[in-house]
């Protein structure tokens, strides 16, 4: 009976999880996140922290305007919904990049800035692309 109860539930939160296009945003940008992430600290030891940003942000960025629209928020992939993604994400660069220049200059450890970085500039593409493309998706 117990293991019932427990399987139901499991399988409401999982439904809710696929309904739930902040389940899903969250998901595939925490593995994209890990991924550059990775990069990045790698990258750290060649180059400065703004390139290094740059340049994992830039690999992750293929990913993410083609998978965005169509797994996170149920739009068709078009030119018209990529090029909303990407031009959301090309402003999240320069306000990663504004930011994490913020945190260089006032001798914020570079190694833990991005993570303020990747906080900040997650929730602006999240609410960006909410509004954007549930706006397409009603047309």
């Amino acid at each position: 009976m117990r293991t019932v109860i427990i399987l139901e539930t499991m399988m409401s939160l999982l439904t809710t999880f696929q309904k739930n296009s902040l389940s899903r945003f969250v998901s595939l940008g925490a593995a994209n996140t890990i991924f550059t992430l990775v990069l990045y600290q790698v990258l750290l030891y060649f180059i400065s922290p703004a390139l290094s940003y740059a340049m994992s942000w830039s690999l992750g960025f293929i990913v993410l305007v083609i998978a965005y629209p169509k797994y996170v928020f149920g739009n068709a992939i078009t030119f018209k919904t990529v090029s909303i993604t990407s031009l959301i994400y090309l402003s999240s660069l320069i306000l990663g990049m504004f930011v994490m220049g913020l945190f260089d200059y006032y001798k914020m450890q570079t190694r833990i800035s991005i993570f303020f970085v990747i906080f900040i500039t997650s929730l602006y593409n999240y609410c960006a692309l909410k509004v954007l493309l549930s706006r397409m998706r009603t047309k």
